[in-house]
């Protein structure tokens, strides 16, 4: 059976639904094995998830307001006035449930406000003082300045080029809290409540009555990591829970691990020592093309490289014989024995379907420079000889494989058969150390030949050959334009 990406990711999927069938049978031993355990033990359970649950829901409210803060609209709302900065502090607010209000503050100072709800107390501008000086780590607080106004507050600095530039100060109400606590399905009384320095409490939310609880069961405190707030916990009754885990179970969950883990190790050394195979073959293939020698079929193994290593045998098969056709067809200029501007589009245009496989090439426009000149110093026949040895020259210092063609004039084109741009650029640089600075004219006689040429590869972007062309002509341009002799790259 011949592996493809399907079967691979199939084995994977086998190995990962075995193993957490497992996991799930080991969890429902360990939910049909609970024992009753102390009511304290269960109390500190569920005053630990309630506290996690409250952390992560205060991180909630800060991620929000550090994403906040480092748009570049928070910025530049600064800069605004007071009125319209307070309206684009109320188009956010949205963004926060539970939200009173949303102020966007300047780098200070900062005046108490108790005209509106809730107030800017002084307890508001403290936390803005400790943000900026780092002396306090405490992210929120209840700040209880009036009954109407008793708000939870949070301050996040807006910062640019490490400085405080102004700050976002969120104002919610102590209700903001409530769904972490009703929507846990424990029974009890829990309690939200936040400590001062001298240990005593104010009440931030609960659950409702206490009733009996507070008298008769005992009290749970978990503090809420990184605030001065506590998880007050009363257990209403008997509570069972606390699975003991048996041998079976671990011997379940353990064989679950094991499996899941094999099968996914398993199927990533097939996969890569596949794959590898697959891009070696490939490489070979690419290879055999350039130097125009296919085999009749590549070795590969996975489903899906056969179906690219075709394409490519069909491409090639036919980029060959247009090569061998071509040395005899009318398509060859006269003159320098190259192809011609049609033959050449033509074979640039099956590279680009290559191109689209992701085997991209380069394509390199060279023009002789000021060769009008030399035409009228030396006559046709001495720039057609010129021409001719030119041409000679470039055939002969470009790779096998790689294609050359007059395009007409003193302009030629170079492809560089799968290579992209750094290799192109290597065997550009080969080619103008390597290119005569004379060449003959005539028997005794040597003109000077300076060249310019530009460079650009195709990309997956293209949506046609002329779209690289175009990019060839236009570094070619500059080159020619910078004082001519030079090799532009289009990066």
């Amino acid at each position: 059976m011949q592996p493809s990406l399907t079967r691979l990711g199939s084995l994977t999927y086998g190995f990962t639904l075995l193993g957490l069938l497992l996991a799930g049978l080991a969890l429902y031993f360990i939910l049909q094995d609970t024992q009753e355990q102390s009511q304290r033990h269960y109390g500190e359970y569920v005053s630990k998830d309630l506290a996690t649950a409250v952390h992560d829901r205060i991180k909630g409210y800060q991620n929000r307001l550090l994403r906040l803060a480092r748009m570049k609209e928070t910025a530049d709302a600064l800069k605004l006035p007071n009125a319209k900065r307070k309206q684009w502090a109320q188009g956010r607010q949205q963004k926060f449930p539970g939200v009173l209000r949303l102020r966007l503050l300047g780098p200070g100072p900062h005046k108490i406000d108790l005209q509106r709800i809730p107030h800017f107390s002084y307890a508001c501008i403290d936390m803005i003082r400790n943000t900026q000086s780092g002396k306090n780590g405490i992210p929120v607080e209840l700040h209880m300045s009036a009954t109407p106004s008793a708000h939870i507050a949070m301050v996040q600095a807006i910062t640019r080029d490490k400085r405080d530039i102004g700050y976002l100060v969120l104002n919610l109400g102590g209700n903001s809290f409530n769904k972490v606590l009703l929507d846990n399905p424990v029974r009890g009384y829990i309690e939200l409540r936040q400590y001062t320095k001298n240990n005593k409490f104010i009440l931030i939310s609960s659950t409702g009555k206490a009733r009996e609880a507070k008298k008769t069961r005992p009290k749970v405190l978990v503090p809420v990591a990184g605030t001065n707030w506590k998880i007050a916990y009363w257990p209403d009754g008997k509570i069972l829970s606390g699975p003991t885990i048996r041998m079976p179970v671990i011997i379940l969950l353990v064989l679950a691990i094991v499996i899941v883990f094999s099968g996914l190790l398993l199927s990533y050394f097939l996969l890569r020592k596949t794959l590898q195979h697959d891009i070696k073959i490939l490489t070979y293939l690419a290879n055999d093309i350039r130097l125009g020698r296919l085999k009749q079929s590549y070795p590969v193994k996975l489903k899906e490289s056969v179906k690219i290593a075709e394409s490519l045998l069909h491409a090639g098969s036919k980029i060959i014989s247009d090569i061998r056709n071509q040395k005899s067809s009318s398509q060859t200029d006269d003159l320098t024995g190259l192809p011609t501007l049609k033959a050449f589009n033509k074979r640039l245009e099956q590279l680009f379907g290559q191109n689209k496989l992701g085997f991209p090439s380069t394509l390199m426009l060279v023009d002789i420079d000021q060769f009008a000149k030399a035409n009228e110093k030396y006559g046709h026949d001495t720039a057609d000889l010129l021409l001719k040895n030119f041409a000679m020259e470039l055939k002969r210092l470009v790779r096998q494989g790689d294609y050359v063609g007059r395009l007409g004039g003193s302009r030629f084109a170079i492809v560089f058969s799968l290579a992209e741009l750094r290799d192109a650029e290597e065997i550009q640089k080969r080619v103008g150390e390597r290119m005569p600075m004379y060449l003959p004219f005539g028997k005794t006689d040597l003109a000077e030949i300076r060249w310019s040429a530009g460079l650009s590869t195709m990309s997956v972007d293209d949506k046609n050959v002329e779209d690289v062309i175009k990019r060839a002509e236009k570094v070619l341009r500059q080159a020619k334009a910078a004082g001519g002799n030079q090799f532009w790259l289009d990066h």
